[in-house]
């Protein structure tokens, strides 16, 4: 008689063991999170329990795919990691160019978990056994039908009662952006136009090679075809090497255009770029800072002071973060400057050399970046990028590294997905 009944019999069995207090759990549906890796050898990501992490990578090619601690993570051939236990470990994907590692930390916010860590406005569903009542000592945690959201910066504690036993997790909701390292944080949503969050935001400091998005636009002002050919000499070279400033690798004598060099200041720095092209259109460092300065005071950048074009250490040369997002705001407004800011890719006309945009370290959302870095200056970026329809300005200066620089940017999307 039980025997063509199997789905009576699963049904029987869930009931009685709920009425028993076997602790029946209903898991949440398995989330996927995708992930680009890049070649930083710094990506980290943070996972459940409950979900998996789909690595992908920038192009096709063969890999070999390692953990360093399968009990804590495993990684399948398809890049596909999936959480065991909560912990830490590296997972890695070495092709034949690179080895690739990321980091990866298995968070467990279970009923059983004594921590759980939020951000404001930003909900997570406590894994529930059977019927559950729900309590919170702090009016700005709050916890509906398992699902815990905090409105501001807070920690308390939430009771789970079951009907077999009581749970108590400490919830702790912290303000994402107090994490960041950089000194100055900008951020600013040209859709809407306001600012989304500042820090030190007035405070002058040196840009470093931030400078290069103004000299090329000072540039291009000047340049009214960029396809047509120009000069890279030793001295250009032997000027911009003296600071310790990095350069395109092109050879005095190979055959290049305005297009060329605008492209390999922007995309990969190249200070003798810079200087090549400061030497043709303006004829010395002293005329084009004279006229970034007064793009600078047309633009509103009542804060900023400018030396020289390529953003070499000097105590006049100074902007901060509210003047970088008028200058962002300006100069994108000129498609000749937008078309290079925006390549990700260029291969020189001469097809000797390819620059690479760092815009794609940051994620696929940023449409253009521009780095910075000098021992007065640490490291800066400024980059534009659309999250959830906005298009906005991010400015962040003087972080200690480049994998805090780079934090930075992941930490603040954080704070944006919540807030936009």
């Amino acid at each position: 008689m039980w025997e063509g009944h199997i789905f009576l019999k699963i049904f029987i069995i869930i009931v009685l063991a709920s009425f028993l207090g076997f602790g029946v759990y209903y898991d949440l549906p398995t989330k996927v999170q995708e992930y680009y890796l890049n070649s930083l050898n710094d990506d980290q990501v943070t996972m459940d329990l409950d979900e998996c992490v789909q690595l992908k990578l920038k192009k096709k090619e063969d890999y070999k795919v390692s953990s360093d601690n399968k009990k804590v993570a495993k990684i399948d051939q398809d890049l596909k990691i999936s959480p065991v236990k909560a912990g830490e470990t590296d997972v890695h994907v070495k092709t034949k160019r690179q080895d690739m590692v990321c980091h990866i930390i298995v968070a467990n916010h279970y009923l059983n978990a004594p921590v759980i860590y939020l951000e404001p406005h930003q909900g997570y569903r406590l894994k529930q056994a059977g019927k559950s009542m729900y309590t919170s000592d702090n009016g700005a945690i709050e916890v509906n039908n398992g699902v815990v959201t905090c409105t501001r910066a807070a920690s308390g504690t939430i009771t789970t009662r079951t009907k077999n036993k009581t749970y108590t997790n400490k919830i702790v909701c912290r303000d994402v952006m107090s994490l960041m390292h950089s000194s100055s944080v900008t951020v600013y949503d040209a859709t809407s136009k306001e600012f989304l969050y500042t820090k030190n935001s007035d405070v002058k400091m040196n840009p470093a090679s931030i400078t290069k998005i103004l000299s090329v636009y000072t540039y291009l002002q000047k340049i009214h075809n960029v396809n047509a050919p120009t000069t890279l000499t030793a001295e250009d070279i032997t000027t911009a090497s003296a600071g310790g400033a990095v350069t395109t690798k092109i050879n005095p004598s190979e055959r290049v255009t305005y297009n060329d060099l605008l492209h390999g200041a922007l995309l990969v720095s190249g200070a003798d770029a810079i200087v090549s092209l400061c030497r043709t259109t303006y004829g010395s460092v002293g005329n084009l800072a004279a006229t970034m300065n007064a793009n600078a005071a047309k633009f509103g950048m009542t804060n900023s002071h400018f030396t020289n074009g390529i953003g070499m250490t000097d105590p006049n040369h100074y902007t901060t973060g509210k003047d970088l997002v008028k200058l962002m705001s300006h100069v994108l407004q000129s498609k000749a400057f937008k078309k290079v800011f925006y390549t990700k890719k260029y291969k020189t006309s001469n097809g000797l050399h390819v620059f690479r945009s760092p815009s794609s370290s940051y994620g696929k959302q940023v449409l253009g970046a521009k780095n910075g870095l000098t021992n007065a200056a640490q490291e800066c970026v400024a980059l534009e990028e659309k999250v959830n329809g906005h298009d906005l300005y991010v400015i962040t200066m003087h972080a200690a590294t480049s994998h805090e620089r780079k934090m930075d940017i992941v930490t603040m999307n954080q704070y944006l997905s919540f807030k936009l």
